[in-house]
Formats: structure tokens, sequence, C-alpha cells
């Protein structure tokens, strides 16, 4: 991103970040039954988020259809969540402990919320599809950059940023309930996209 502060400018190009090309194809976005969300902790998952959301799963799948990359540690817990549902709510909820970049992107473009940490190709893919967000930032990642890249999704409107610290399953209730009746508005998909370079990769290649 521009501005970091970090590098002497006299050194740096700013090509963008690589993003795979299929987040910039323009499909026909198609209203859904009932709204999904998208929880994903990143490929390992993310065991606070996982834990929290737990918490409050029944309530949540009562309006919301989920898809929920847990990573593998916590996967068994998610399936024996799942299991103790009533049936109409099981129907509703998708454990995976990952996926491949292919169907990851599908279900991006697919959901109306995701719930993410915030690591600079995530918050790009979400940008470049225009999906409201809630983030999660890992605060002790390096140089506090997690918390840099959701502050900076968040000031164009698309994405709630929620510190980890004040995590739980009441807030991230509060927080979901608050996206689906305040929806960003497309001025904020617009600005959000700004963040996003498609060339990205082809400028990067060529520098080199």
């Amino acid at each position: 991103f521009p501005n970091t502060g970090v590098f002497d400018e006299r050194k740096t190009v700013l090509t963008g970040n690589p993003t795979r090309r299929g987040f910039f194809k323009n499909e026909e976005s198609k209203k859904n039954d009932i709204p999904i969300i998208f929880i994903t902790g990143g490929s390992r998952g993310s065991q606070i988020i996982n834990e929290k959301v737990l918490k409050v799963l029944p309530q949540l799948l009562i309006k919301y259809k989920i898809y929920h990359q847990t990573g593998s540690f916590d996967y068994k817990k998610t399936e024996q969540a799942k299991s103790r549902l009533p049936q109409n709510l099981k129907a509703r909820y998708f454990p995976s402990t990952n996926y491949e970049p292919s169907m990851f992107e599908k279900i991006l473009k697919l959901c109306d919320l995701v719930i993410s940490r915030a690591g600079a190709n995530t918050v790009l893919e979400i940008a470049a599809v225009g999906r409201s967000a809630i983030l999660i930032p890992i605060s002790w990642s390096g140089g506090g950059e997690q918390v840099k890249n959701a502050e900076l999704l968040g000031k164009t409107g698309l994405a709630r940023v929620l510190s980890q610290q004040s995590l739980s399953g009441e807030a991230l209730l509060a927080n979901v309930e608050e996206v689906f009746k305040n929806p960003p508005s497309n001025d904020a998909k617009v600005e959000a996209r700004r963040l996003v370079v498609p060339q990205a990769a082809k400028n990067l290649a060529q520098l080199v």
C-alpha cells in the first residue's frame, strides 16, 4: 500500500499486491435465498475466531447460511458442534479445514459477508469483489500490519474492524446484525476497489 513510511522512497517502487485474476471478473451477483456468511481465519484457521463463532452458532444459523474455514486444529470441534444442531440448522452450516484457491474465490463471490483476519491478500480480495466484511486483525503481526490493513479497508466503509481484545460471541453477533442492517454503500465498494491494482503481477514481473 502507498504511504507505509517503512521503506526508503528512493529505493521503493509501488507495484501493488499480485491478486488472482478471477477476483476481477465481473459476474452477475444473484440474491441468495438466505444471506451467506463466509468465516475464515486463513488457511490455518483462527482458534479464537472459531471459539467465538461456536458460542453463537445456533443464533447465526437461524438467519444465515455459513461457510466456515476452520483450519485443521478446530475442524473436529466444528463437526461436533454441527452434530448437536437441530436438523434444519445443520443444513445451513458448512465447516471445512481449508479451501483450495478456486473454491475460496467462488465462496467469497457467493457470500454476503466475510468474517476474517486481515492479511494483505485477503483484504485485497475482499476489496476486489466488494463484499461486506468484519475484520479481526492479528494484533501481534509484524509491525501491526494486519491492524493497518484492516483500518485501510475500514476507512472505505466496506469493512468493520473488531479488535481481538473486544471479540466475544455477543460482539460478533451484534456486528453481524449491524452489517446486515446498514450494508456498505456502492460508493464504499468503489472506494475499496481503488486499493487493488489489477496489473500488480505484471508490474512486478516487468520490474524484475
